[in-house]
């Protein structure tokens, strides 16, 4: 009986020599400044942990794909990926698609459409597909397509390429208008016959 007695007074000694220590190192720190500020090792985890997450929602895009894939869907996707990656995420192209109608090495942009055609299917030189418009592209157009637009001619068009090139995609038609060359009246008479991104 004085063994059992002993036996449970020991285990009861290290429970609480155990639950001193934990106490002591969840205990919030003290920096030495001339203003001290107390910080707690949770609070410097969850500020991690935050800024983890934020990080990685800044990676994350949202494409649209459409048209002559298995599975035409809104797909969630990682900075950096191709329009090659978003139709492998739809299930691949079907049977009847034409694989010339999508640039399968263009980079992913948030809110991107993208529209595989079928076999036969008239292209409107848009290199993420068509969506059965005549509407341009800002971020993929060429020269060509751009002087299409009313008041865009040679130079105006390569400037907006030049822009593009520099400093990444069109993320607005208003951001046209950073473009030198390019104003508010300009934008306002083409802005319906644009599509960005």
């Amino acid at each position: 009986m004085n063994r059992i007695i002993k036996t449970f007074a020991v285990i009861a000694a290290v429970l609480i020599v155990g639950i001193i220590v934990l106490n002591q190192q969840n205990q919030p720190q003290t920096v030495a400044s001339n203003n001290p500020v107390t910080i707690s090792s949770t609070e410097s985890s969850l500020s991690e942990e935050t800024s983890i997450i934020n990080n990685e929602a800044n990676d994350i895009l949202f494409v649209d794909v459409k048209g002559a894939v298995v599975h035409p869907n809104v797909y969630q996707m990682k900075q950096g990926t191709r329009v090659k990656d978003a139709i492998k995420e739809a299930g691949g192209l079907r049977d009847d698609a034409n694989p010339l109608s999508v640039n399968l090495a263009q980079k992913l942009l948030d809110e991107m459409v993208i529209y595989v055609q079928e076999e036969g299917a008239i292209s409107s030189g848009s290199p993420i597909g068509t969506i059965e418009t005549d509407k341009i592209f800002v971020n993929q157009a060429t020269s060509e397509e751009l002087q299409l637009l009313p008041g865009i001619g040679k130079a105006k068009a390569e400037a907006i390429i030049e822009y593009r090139e520099q400093n990444g995609p069109f993320m607005s038609s208003e951001e046209l208008m950073d473009v030198k060359g390019v104003g508010e009246k300009t934008v306002e008479s083409f802005q319906d016959k644009i599509q960005i991104p």
